[in-house]
């Protein structure tokens, strides 16, 4: 297959994105101080000195050449795989498996608290680079939203801790070219998880003999594990009541008392708590340095050839 046009997904561009690291500030001034005084002006350069400076130099070189990193080349290997099969790649897990699941809720959530219909795209966006569609239509919008389903309460709270996750930025950067927008928000959304996606871990305390006595109840530890991990997902009344009848129709019924007794003091997190939005505007410079590293990925993908080695006479 020929690569030279390979046209990335803007939801796994940032996978293959490496931006040069440029000098600190520190450095910076360093070399030109020691730049200055290797032309002869003011004290004249230690050997020590004479090592730094070439290091710096050699530093500053490659602080603007781009380069795909070990990661970028095991994901582009694995794109590659999957489209000698005629299929497109996707690596599905539980937490995307809830994204994809709750997708029109989430957008029906917002809808209410904006207080405005806001309906799905339809319309798939393409340049020479990449392509995508938004999970709203943005036609009469200022800015691109993209939603991100958090997986869990402690998930969450680490994306409210923690810097804007790199990988989605980029995506919201391929947005804003395909549709040409000046401002994205990335909106993370804590609903219930759905409890077939959490039935494994619920089946496995179930079954765990350190959680259960002899006549099958949960011993006061295996209550509170059971509390936090339904907690740890669960953030409505609904919720509750789904996992019960969950328990009810895939467990024994000797389960809905338990079921039932220690969630009494459940508690639902307001809505208002479980939305985190985090605007991102439009960046030229973003945009040149995913078209240098797209570049780089297809030339690496023209060059790459994984042949494997079948010699039938090594058997003999």
């Amino acid at each position: 297959m020929d690569y030279s046009k390979q046209i990335f997904r803007s939801h796994m561009v940032g996978k293959i994105i490496n931006v040069p690291k440029p000098l600190t500030e520190p450095q910076e001034k360093m070399l030109a101080d020691y730049l200055e005084r290797s032309s002869g002006v003011g004290r004249t350069l230690t050997p020590k000195q004479d090592i730094v400076l070439t290091e710096l130099k050699h530093k500053l070189n490659q602080s603007k050449k781009y380069s795909l990193s070990d990661g970028a080349k095991k994901t582009l290997r694995e794109l590659m795989a999957f489209e000698s099969r005629g299929v497109r790649l996707f690596m599905g897990s539980v937490q995307t498996k809830k994204g994809l699941l709750l997708e029109k809720e989430i957008r029906d959530v917002l809808s209410i608290e904006a207080n405005d219909f806001l309906t799905e795209c339809n319309e798939r966006k393409a340049n020479e680079w990449v392509t995508g569609i938004t999970d709203f239509d943005v036609t009469n919008m200022d800015v691109v939203p993209d939603i991100k389903a958090a997986w869990s309460l402690l998930s969450f709270n680490n994306i409210l801790e923690d810097k804007a996750n790199e990988l989605y930025l980029r995506q919201l950067d391929s947005y804003m070219d395909l549709y040409q927008k000046d401002k994205s928000l990335l909106i993370h959304v804590l609903l219930d998880t759905p409890v077939d996606l959490i039935e494994r871990d619920i089946r496995n305390i179930l079954n765990n003999p350190a959680y259960t006595t002899l006549s099958n109840e949960l011993t006061d530890e295996g209550t509170e594990v059971m509390k936090s991990l339904i907690y740890n997902h669960t953030f409505t009344k609904k919720g509750i009541e789904d996992v019960i009848n969950y328990a009810v129709r895939v467990h024994s019924d000797e389960y809905f008392e338990f079921n039932k007794t220690i969630f009494k003091d459940f508690k639902e997190k307001p809505l208002s708590e479980r939305i985190h939005m985090i605007p991102h505007s439009f960046d030229k410079k973003r945009i040149e340095q995913r078209n240098e590293c797209i570049t780089l990925a297809r030339e690496y993908m023209n060059t790459v050839k994984p042949i494997n080695n079948f010699d039938i006479n090594l058997l003999k």
